[in-house]
């Protein structure tokens, strides 16, 4: 009887071990994104250009957004992208550029989209753990000031906690990319 249980006891910690190990490997395989979908409100904007730091191209020309020849793109978790296009729309005054995560909070990503002529871009979206999506944002001046405020706020006390939709200001959204999240085996998509 002793050996019987010194065998299931054995037989256990084996199978402890082994599980252990397959969690520190699954731990440490990178997670990736891809993208899903883009949209963009026709006659307002255009997102020419979606890279990562790295100068990886995941978006290359959005006018071929509308079909499937768009590269999807793989890129890793805490990936910090570059996006540019084009602000088609005149009445548009501010970009901002939020991250949804998923479970519906939003990220402002700070400093600010840089708007010349009609051309933006913006080199610091810092795409993090359980994002959902990377939204485009169309404000007026009251809610760019609205925005800015909240940002310093955030800048002043270190804290860049997820902002729920009732503490954000009136916009239009004029643009968003949907990503896909997949844990560990990023060959498999």
């Amino acid at each position: 009887m002793t050996r019987r249980l010194c065998l299931f006891l054995g037989t256990i910690a084996a199978l402890i071990t082994i599980g252990g190990a397959f969690i520190a490997i699954m731990a440490g395989l990178p997670a990736r994104y891809s993208i899903a979908t883009i949209y963009c409100e026709e006659d307002s904007l255009l997102i020419v250009r979606l890279t990562t730091r790295s100068g990886d191209r995941l978006i290359e020309d959005c006018a071929a957004q509308g079909s499937a020849e768009w590269r999807q793109g793989l890129f890793s978790r805490s990936s910090t992208l570059s996006a540019a296009g084009e602000l088609t729309d005149s009445s548009v005054r501010h970009l901002w550029i939020l991250l949804k995560d998923c479970h519906g909070g939003r990220y402002i990503q700070h400093p600010t989209v840089s708007i010349t002529d009609t051309h933006w871009s913006m080199s610091n979206v810092h795409v993090g753990r359980e994002i959902a999506s990377i939204e485009f944002w169309g404000v007026d001046d009251e809610g760019h000031r609205s925005l800015q405020d909240l940002t310093e706020t955030m800048v002043e006390f270190g804290a860049w906690l997820p902002q729920s939709e009732e503490d954000l200001p009136a916009r239009r959204l004029l643009g968003e990319i949907s990503l896909i999240f997949k844990e560990g085996f990023p060959y498999i998509f």
